[in-house]
């Protein structure tokens, strides 16, 4: 077995490596990466991307941490084409503390609401 499937996450998740090798920290993550890849296949979303690195800083300009997204992609809404940041979280991962404080900074220092999925 692969050795990334079998080392410990933070939340218990379990990575995964596609038929492709392409690493995942989690099968949720897989699944939605796989039902964005056929919306940008649709034409609904475009430059799809992952592992996105954002960083992290209080108002003086001090870095604090550097946030990576799971993705980001240009989504059509009404016409126009918008910058989406969005993020595969379970139910629990979701509600811990850590999660909202990122949450919250992203929005403080990009004016970016994380989209959480699925």
């Amino acid at each position: 077995s692969h050795p990334l499937v079998n080392s410990p996450q933070k939340h218990g998740n379990i990575p995964t490596i596609d038929a492709l090798g392409e690493r995942f920290d989690s099968k949720l993550e897989e699944k939605e990466y796989r039902k964005l890849q056929a919306r940008e296949h649709m034409g609904a979303i475009r430059n799809l991307r992952r592992r996105v690195k954002f960083s992290l800083f209080l108002a003086h300009g001090e870095h604090l941490q550097t946030y990576t997204a799971d993705f980001c992609f240009l989504e059509l809404q009404g016409g126009e084409w918008r910058f989406v940041v969005a993020d595969a979280k379970s139910r629990h991962t979701r509600l811990l503390p850590t999660w909202s404080k990122i949450c919250k900074l992203m929005l403080a220092c990009h004016n970016i609401s994380i989209r959480v999925l699925p």
